[in-house]
């Protein structure tokens, strides 16, 4: 069950408005406003809506902690229980996060595996294809979710991780001179 959540204004891209089990993060065009994520390992992840709004079309309840369903992708293989996920280059889905500087939204509490459907095409040289159908699934995982920040103090870099359950807390993570 979700933990803590939050109404929070959200605004349409290409792909349409956030609906339940999407992956939002930060408005690239306004100041405080969400979107479905847009690109793959993003570091500016908010939450995940955690259900459809019952008629605000404007704002979106976005799961901060706890547990929530949340669409997922097989762009980066198989999630297994306990994988860490980040955003997929699809909007609003979460896929394995294979890359270490990649946000994370949280940990997969479910596997989710790949299925191939076989498909024979025919063609004048009467080749067969085939090709992965991918079911449009939602995964329970476990809201953690961490950004990837770089700061750059004089000739020091500091990676830092924003997460709420820290409260005002900053923790630093890595350093290294440049």
């Amino acid at each position: 069950s979700v933990g803590l959540s939050e109404n929070i204004p959200v605004r349409e891209l290409d792909s349409g408005l956030p609906e339940a089990g999407d992956v939002l993060v930060v408005d690239p065009g306004s100041g405080w406003s969400a979107v479905k994520s847009y690109e793959e390992n993003s570091n500016q992840i908010l939450g995940v809506v955690s259900n459809q709004p019952i008629s605000n079309t404007e704002f979106r309840p976005l799961a901060l902690t706890g547990t929530a369903r949340i669409k997922v992708s097989l762009e980066n293989g198989d999630i297994n229980k306990g994988d860490l996920l980040t955003t997929a280059s699809k909007s609003g889905y979460a896929m394995r996060a294979t890359d270490n500087y990649a946000g994370i939204i949280g940990i997969a509490l479910e596997d989710y595996f790949n299925t191939q459907i076989s498909t024979s095409t025919a063609t004048s040289t009467a080749t067969s294809t085939v090709e992965t159908i991918e079911e449009e699934k939602q995964i329970l995982i476990l809201l953690s979710v961490r950004n990837h920040i770089q700061v750059n103090w004089d000739e020091v870099t500091v990676s830092v991780i924003d997460n709420p359950n820290l409260g005002d807390e900053v923790e630093v993570v890595d350093y290294e001179f440049i």
